[in-house]
């Protein structure tokens, strides 16, 4: 009998929790009852059949012991969760008000990602995708920590958090060839290029937004930014998903640069009501930027000084803001 086997067989879940899957299935192992479901899930007549025999709550219960699971169960698992929410609305409603997106990132952290277990993040990433799909149930006007109360934006403020614990693996207490598989799959993927836009296209942070218009009053009408942050912290979990990808990568440390992404950085570097932590995160990416990586620390010490202002703390950075007299931009250089 092989380790999954041995895994599959003494799995500790009650035969309670186990029952609904059967009796829907109609068949007496897990592994079979959830490949026929998944079968059954693909359809919309199935995806609601068997959401009026509520499977998704066993299912993400089986979810919860992911050690206890074979790797195979666990990835049909997953993928049965994805399909039973794909276009269902009862099962993603379900999925919300059963924490659902915290059971998956309590899973991602707690399951080391092995070259067989590679599927998993993606399937993950595929539910949380399919959740989305359900809309905001309550849209919201001030910035909320996680959870909202707001699916969509729940959904992408567990990804990132997701995203940032996955790429925070460090090689010197890993496998290094694991690191490697699950960080550069995610970079050539075009993850580093998404986010660096995604950070340009918000308003920069509140200390630099008002040292900006208190600098140039006179054209704050042109200071306009097109897209907020979602939730409280958004930013900081981009930041934190950046900083974790550079970490001893040099490869990402150049694809920053060349994304004009270094300077970008620097503007984390402050404090942010809206975003705890900012100021730290920001430190942590500039410093995996910078090591080990001379055109990067070059590009950081040529920085040229155009019009600036000072506010303690910024100043206290060694840094000023000044404005892009053909963006009307704010940015950082140094002192």
């Amino acid at each position: 009998m092989s380790m999954d086997d041995t895994k599959s067989h003494n799995f500790s879940l009650p035969d309670s929790g186990l029952e609904p899957l059967f009796a829907a299935s109609r068949t007496s192992t897990l592994n079979k009852a959830l490949e026929r479901l998944i079968e059954t899930a693909k359809t919309s007549d199935g995806r609601l059949d068997l959401a009026s025999k509520h499977i998704l709550s066993p299912v993400l219960q089986l979810c919860q012991y992911p050690l206890q699971l074979s790797g195979q169960d666990l990835f049909l698992s997953i993928k049965l969760v994805r399909n039973l929410c794909a276009g269902e609305i009862k099962n993603q409603n379900l999925f919300i008000e059963q924490n659902g997106v915290g059971i998956l990132s309590t899973l991602v952290t707690s399951v080391r990602l092995t070259c067989s277990d590679n599927r998993i993040l993606p399937m993950v990433l595929q539910v949380l995708g399919n959740v989305s799909l359900a809309g905001e149930q309550h849209r919201l006007v001030e910035k909320l920590p996680l959870p909202t109360g707001s699916a969509d934006i729940d959904v992408i403020g567990y990804t990132l958090s997701i995203l940032r614990d996955i790429c925070a693996c460090d090689p010197k207490f890993s496998n290094q060839d694991e690191k490697e598989d699950v960080v550069d799959k995610l970079v050539s993927a075009g993850l580093i290029k998404f986010f660096i836009g995604l950070l340009r296209d918000l308003e920069p942070p509140a200390m630099i937004r008002k040292a900006t218009i208190n600098s140039d009053a006179k054209n704050e009408a042109t200071l306009q930014f097109s897209k907020y942050c979602p939730y409280r912290g958004f930013r900081r979990d981009v930041v934190a998903v950046i900083g974790n990808c550079s970490y001893r990568k040099k490869h990402v440390q150049d694809e920053i640069r060349e994304q004009d992404g270094i300077l970008l950085l620097l503007q984390q570097c402050v404090t942010d009501e809206d975003n705890p932590f900012l100021r730290e995160w920001g430190f942590w990416s500039m410093r995996n930027i910078l090591e080990g990586n001379a055109e990067n620390q070059q590009l950081v010490t040529d920085l040229e000084l155009q019009k600036s202002v000072d506010t303690p703390e910024i100043a206290g950075l060694g840094l000023r803001v000044e404005v892009d007299p053909k963006t009307r931009r704010p940015k950082l250089v140094n002192l």
